[in-house]
């Protein structure tokens, strides 16, 4: 650490020039990077002694800055500015000439400036200030020597944005203002929280507090069915009025608008098991999914379930104060609506051509409800597949990048969180830990993607957004958020705010390497590549497995296109998954054509990087006569492994609970060790 302080000094002690923004010997460990720098001789003293010089209101922030860079200033309220020596001096000037949320941050040998556009700026400048210093946690020396520097900085878009899901996995309220401590940090202002879903509703409301009460759990007596979980356990959670309360106080003081989520029509399975009465009339088949209801879409006909959702709007625009609601719209499946008779009549009724017109027709009269509170509404960009959305909404454009060409086409104001390049739940090398349906989504990638369409001109794309859904987060222990999130939350961070044409991944990379990545060390954040975290590739097939020939059989039919025969292939790309979930009694059995000797045998059942389609509770045995089996995991749900203690003939599984909250089974391939 001390060779980086002196790092530090000698490279801002130089000549006075000015240098492009992304320089990384001008601006080290500067993420995002500035737009102009302008390097001056000497240093400020900045520790023991120094003063913070700051109107009343922005005494708060001059706390903030003693409080995260460990110094020991005092902090004093003036009028005006003064000279003086060993000041910090914040303030807010509208006639300085910047944009909003801009700053200057000038520092000389005996003063040192921060100049905001309004209060955001100063915070912002702050921010820069904080990673001038080197890492505070590990500073060997109380006081810290600043170079002497002019920086003006303002953000590219003003919308910088990211989507942490807490339906799928409940994320505790200490966890979210972590973040949003980590995304202030890197100049982010937007916090997307995903709040309802499939799997879990965490929203407190007074108007329908059970929806939390019991659909803020699964399993274990909860009318939500595991579909991740631990098996007969109850788990979850929701969050207090007092914690949201919390994190929209918190998140306002660090200039980020929370938006909250209350995904509709589709993805609202957990409302639906506390209030069925939502769902489309007509016949259900529950056989698959062992009695199970799966249906998650908000029946479209049901003149009472509009005024239900306007007392939850109504609500959801009390507590939070921000300008954006978002309302779903996405992943709608049609069946339910082209079955039901209510439906089928207001589509008649209405002239809609098609459910993806429904989609739209439905969105439109949440979007008046919204409107009518003088908020604006955001949506997912299916939601505008069916015909015009009224009430200008904010597209979230996610799908892939033609998906942000059409909104912007149709003049909508749209946030590019496209899935590609900006979901932090994809898996950053081919066989390393995450999801895979977006692709391998790399530093470089997420980095090197250019948000706007070429043709767009007119400014419709307003910002970016990172998204993580957090189906794999219960499976992989605390560390994954951070693992997935950084450093790709920076290259995102430097996406939204710094200038697109001065962008260069090898200066980033530069920076973040040299400088950044100790800051986060110093945060205490589990980066990818952090020391004792590194690269965790938990799902990838160790080499050197034995491929042994086996048939697998079962008493679930399998689907023509994922036969048992594709987990017995030794291809890790395929899988068998079953017509129906898996109930008490079911069984799969692996039979070797000849008995294997062996180190270890694992058994999986799910996507291999995600727990969903479980077997879930089962009892798996080994046979080694091929006649009489023995226990070896009287507890299987996802994945197993066991070391044999002779030449294994056969394994079986046999299921003892009902169903896995699904209407499949997934089994993949037997991984055989030596």
């Amino acid at each position: 650490m001390i060779r980086y302080y002196k790092l530090l000094i000698a490279y801002f002690l130089c000549p006075l020039i000015s240098v492009p923004a992304m320089a990384a010997s001008a601006v080290p460990g500067i993420i995002p990077a500035p737009v102009e720098v302008e390097m001056r001789e000497g240093v400020f003293a900045f520790g023991a002694g120094t003063v913070v010089r700051c109107s009343y209101e922005l005494r708060p922030l001059a706390s903030y800055l003693y409080r995260e860079t460990g110094r020991r200033v005092r902090v004093e309220s003036v009028a005006g500015i003064h000279g003086a020596q060993n000041v910090v001096w914040l303030f807010v000037d509208p006639a300085a000439g910047l944009p909003a949320e801009g700053y200057t941050l000038e520092v000389t040998r005996d003063t040192l400036r921060i100049t905001g556009a309004d209060r955001a700026g100063v915070l912002y400048g702050i921010q820069t200030l904080r990673q001038l210093l080197p890492p505070h946690d590990n500073l060997p020396v109380s006081v810290a020597e600043i170079p002497c520097v002019r920086i003006t900085d303002y953000p590219r878009f003003p919308y910088r944005g990211f989507t942490l899901d807490v339906a799928r996995t409940f994320t505790p309220c200490e966890e979210v203002i972590r973040l949003l401590d980590l995304m202030a940090f890197h100049k982010m202002n937007r916090f997307h929280w995903h709040l309802t879903d499939d799997e879990g509703w965490r929203l407190p409301l007074e108007c329908y507090p059970e929806l939390a009460r019991e659909g803020g759990f699964r399993g274990g007596g909860s009318p939500i069915r595991n579909i991740y979980g631990a098996w007969g356990e109850r788990y979850g959670g929701y969050y207090t009025p007092e914690q949201v309360w919390a994190v929209i106080d918190h998140a306002a003081f660090l200039n980020i608008e929370v938006v909250p989520e209350f995904d509709l029509p589709g993805h609202s399975r957990a409302v639906a098991r506390i209030h069925p009465e939502i769902l489309c009339r007509g016949p259900v088949d529950t056989a698959s999914s062992a009695g199970y209801d799966l249906r998650k879409v908000w029946c479209a006909g049901r003149e009472e379930n509009f005024a239900m959702i306007e007392r939850i709007i109504d609500e959801i625009c009390e507590v939070f104060p921000g300008a954006v609601i978002h309302t779903g719209g996405d992943e709608v499946p049609p069946e339910q609506w082209e079955t039901c008779p209510d439906c089928r009549a207001l589509m008649e009724r209405e002239g809609l051509e098609n459910t993806a017109a429904l989609n739209t027709w439905f969105e439109n009269r949440v979007g008046r409800m919204v409107a009518a509170r003088g908020r604006r509404q955001a949506v997912w960009n299916e939601a505008a597949d069916g015909g015009r959305l009224e009430h200008d909404p904010v597209i979230w454009a996610w799908e892939n990048h033609e998906s942000v060409e059409r909104a912007v086409r149709a003049g909508y104001d749209v946030v590019n969180m496209t899935s590609q390049y900006y979901y932090f739940d994809m898996k950053q090398s081919a066989s390393e830990v995450g999801l895979a349906w977006g692709g391998v989504v790399d530093l470089a990638k997420t980095y090197g993607y250019e948000p706007v369409p070429a043709a767009e001109g007119d400014g419709r794309v307003i910002g970016v957004n990172g998204g993580f859904w957090t189906e794999t987060f219960l499976w992989n222990g605390e560390w994954w958020r951070d693992y997935q999130l950084f450093p790709r939350m920076c290259a995102l961070a430097e996406t939204g705010w710094s200038q697109g044409s001065a962008r260069d991944f090898g200066d980033f990379r530069e920076r973040l390497d040299r400088w950044h990545l100790a800051r986060l060390d110093a945060l205490g954040v589990a980066y990818r590549g952090a020391p004792g975290v590194g690269i965790r590739e938990a799902y990838a097939v160790p080499e050197g497995r034995i491929r042994a020939a086996y048939e697998l059989t079962g008493s679930v039919p399998c689907t023509a296109r994922n036969p048992y025969s594709h987990a017995a292939d030794n291809d890790t790309r395929t899988f068998a998954r079953t017509e129906r979930t898996a109930r008490a009694g079911d069984w799969f059995e692996f039979r070797f054509r000849s008995p294997v000797e062996c180190g270890s045998i694992t058994v999986r059942s799910g996507y291999s990087a995600l727990p969903r389609f479980v077997i879930g509770p089962a009892v798996l045995e080994v046979s080694y006569d091929g006649r009489t089996y023995e226990v070896v995991d009287p507890r299987f749900g996802y994945t197993g492994t066991f070391r044999p203690r002779a030449a294994v003939h056969s394994l079986r599984l046999t299921v003892t609970g009902e169903g896995n909250g699904e209407d499949a089974v997934i089994i993949q391939d037997l991984v055989i060790m030596p």
